[in-house]
């Protein structure tokens, strides 16, 4: 985890547009496209630091792979709210507001979509999400800011999390009111997008990723709850807005497409969850698997507060059955590991590998992990980088086309501290432990990125 020191937790130096990069190694020729990566760009504003990193204004960066080498860019979202605060000269949307302001967002139901925690491609557009607001339109190219899109359809938020089904993205978004709704959204290739229907949660709290199968939309409702009247009159960031009230226990919610308004619930023992690797049937059962926390304490964690007491994440199966609405569990990988991704063509159906970021004495690295080999990581399947060096989810490309799950390309944004720059890495996934093909380095800090997306020249 990062440390309130850490650069990666300072604002962005040099926002720009794309500008060549640095590069070592070679480019491999089936790679050619552009990797978009989202998270945190702007910590302070107007001499004052954010409550949470969750509120910081979202930064984009994004690394372009072409004939000519790598040219990359970062630059801050600046959408309405932004730019309404620019013009007042504070901070109106964060923990740090005035009461007064904060209270009036309430009633005027206003927010500000700060686009910094993922990137979606749909229909040759880029958006910026983050999970409290619209998509945040930008420029592919520039990367300049372009608005708030609600589709026509988003009434609330947004997850940053949309799953791409074959042609289709599917994602929810949250709605706060006398209940909690998660409404479930189509963006086919081509076409209007839909809202499917809304899935009834059991109380007011947070869901941040979700999974798909074949049938079903799969959401963990961990037991979270918002405490209205502290959102409500600002008291304390968004860590203090959801209290973890383990009593509630852990829902799992399994809603068939076709039938929204008739979801399968089944209760479980207190967890926390951020991220889903994937979901797939099985017979009766819903298989699920994810990167399971014992608790909510890594809200403190994320905001660079290395003694919030915040447990690592391990690797846990869990599987609902329709039949019995029974549910099962056992633990895959007893080892710190989060940001959790299978290959593009296993979401939604059963996968063998899983790919995520790992953790041991403080060093960071990027491995896949084999479920049939439970509790094991073959070193061959593991990229430990240099000491001290930070890599992020390793986004997954497949090579030319192929859709063996370990004939890919894993790309992951590194930060390299003695050298004050980060850097993209090119891995080859079936053989992680060789280390990176290639590397195209910024000439600058990347502050820390969440998610990222790959779009393959047309």
């Amino acid at each position: 985890m990062v440390a309130m020191n850490d650069p990666l937790l300072n604002s962005l130096g040099r926002p720009h547009g794309f500008e060549a990069l640095a590069v070592e190694g070679e480019l491999p020729d089936d790679l050619r496209g552009t990797l978009y990566r989202a998270g945190p760009g702007l910590f302070e504003r107007f001499g004052v630091r954010v409550g949470h990193t969750f509120e910081a204004d979202g930064a984009i960066t994004a690394m372009r792979l072409g004939d000519d080498g790598v040219h990359g860019g970062s630059k801050v979202v600046m959408g309405r709210g932004f730019q309404e605060e620019e013009r007042a000269g504070r901070q109106l949307y964060t923990s740090k507001a005035r009461k007064t302001t904060r209270l009036a967002n309430v009633f005027r139901q206003r927010s500000k979509a700060t686009g910094n925690t993922s990137v979606m491609s749909w229909q040759g557009r880029l958006f910026a999400l983050m999970e409290a607001a619209g998509p945040q339109e930008m420029h592919p190219d520039d990367l300049t800011t372009l608005g708030v899109d609600t589709l026509g359809l988003i009434k609330g938020g947004f997850s940053a999390h949309p799953k791409r089904v074959g042609d289709t993205l599917i994602n929810f978004g949250t709605r706060y009111g006398r209940k909690m709704e998660l409404d479930i959204f189509s963006l086919p290739a081509s076409g209007a997008p839909k809202c499917l229907g809304a899935v009834e949660m059991g109380w007011a709290g947070m869901v941040h990723d979700f999974a798909v199968t074949e049938r079903d939309a799969v959401f963990v409702h961990g037991p979270v709850k918002l405490s209205v009247l502290r959102a409500l009159f600002g008291s304390g960031d968004i860590a203090d807005f959801f209290q973890w009230k383990p009593d509630l226990g852990t829902e799992i919610v399994v809603a068939p497409f076709d039938d929204l308004g008739a979801p399968i619930r089944v209760q479980t023992g207190p967890f926390w969850t951020w991220h889903l690797a994937n979901a797939y049937n099985e017979g009766d059962d819903v298989v699920l698997d994810l990167c399971r926390y014992p608790d909510f304490n890594t809200i403190n964690t994320l905001n660079g507060d290395e003694d919030s007491g915040a447990e690592m994440p391990a690797l846990w199966r869990y599987r609902v059955n329709r039949r019995t609405r029974s549910v099962a569990a056992e633990i895959l990988l007893d080892r710190p590991c989060d940001f959790p991704l299978v290959h593009a063509s296993r979401v939604a159906t059963a996968h063998r590998y899983i790919w995520l970021v790992g953790e041991e004495a403080g060093q960071r690295h990027v491995f896949r992990f084999d479920t049939r080999a439970p509790g094991q990581i073959a070193d061959r399947d593991s990229w430990t980088p240099p000491q001290g060096h930070v890599p992020s989810e390793a986004v997954i490309v497949p090579k030319g086309g192929a859709t063996a799950e370990t004939d890919v390309w894993a790309l992951t944004l590194v930060h390299a501290p003695e050298r004050a720059q980060s850097y993209l890495a090119v891995l080859d996934g079936a053989r992680l432990a060789e280390g990176p093909v290639a590397c195209a380095w910024f000439d600058q800090t990347i502050p820390t990125t969440y998610h990222g997306t790959w779009v393959p020249d047309a």
